[in-house]
């Protein structure tokens, strides 16, 4: 699977989270589900003293939901995952 990816793939961008799921489809490779924890978008690790400083976890979540830019950014961001696969399905 990692060696389709490395010679099939010309994504990079963050769209390849869902265009190496087409490549390995398309390659009849058998896709599974395994839930995880601790990939969420904003990584509260990197913050520690801004989480401190505001309280705490829910504290520093609620003030990044709370500003305009950081829902713009997740927009983008979806644009490009959805624009990625929409270039993988077409080729």
């Amino acid at each position: 699977p990692a060696d389709l990816i490395v010679t099939a793939s010309r994504d990079d961008s963050i769209g390849a989270d869902c265009t190496w799921l087409l490549l390995a489809q398309r390659a009849g490779l058998q896709l599974a589900y395994r839930e995880t924890e601790g990939l969420e978008f904003e990584t509260l690790d990197r913050y520690q003293d801004e989480v401190t400083t505001l309280g705490g976890p829910q504290a520093w979540l609620d003030r990044f939901d709370a500003n305009l830019n950081n829902w713009l950014l997740r927009l983008e961001l979806t644009y490009t995952v959805v624009e990625s696969c929409r270039q993988q399905m077409n080729e």
